[in-house]
């Protein structure tokens, strides 16, 4: 691999990760959420939903999400 394809390579990285933070916060917006954090604090604290109906709701993978909890003080 040359120093192109590693230039390349990780700026495809980046493109395709804030394509994915656009899509996530699409879908926020379509179920009338500002951001994650409300998101989280609604279904996960007050409403008690369970990581795989969220999952299913917000179209996102497990690990991410998990990460996600922990990151915004969600869980530990």
């Amino acid at each position: 691999m040359d120093e192109e394809d590693g230039y390349f390579g990780e700026r495809g990285r980046r493109v395709q990760a804030v394509s994915w933070q656009a899509r996530r916060a699409a879908r926020l917006a379509e179920l009338g959420f500002p951001d994650l954090a409300v998101y989280l604090q609604r279904r996960h604290v007050e409403q008690g939903w369970p990581i795989k109906r969220m999952r299913a709701e917000l179209r996102v993978g497990r690990r991410w999400l998990l990460a996600e909890l922990a990151r915004l003080g969600f869980r530990q």
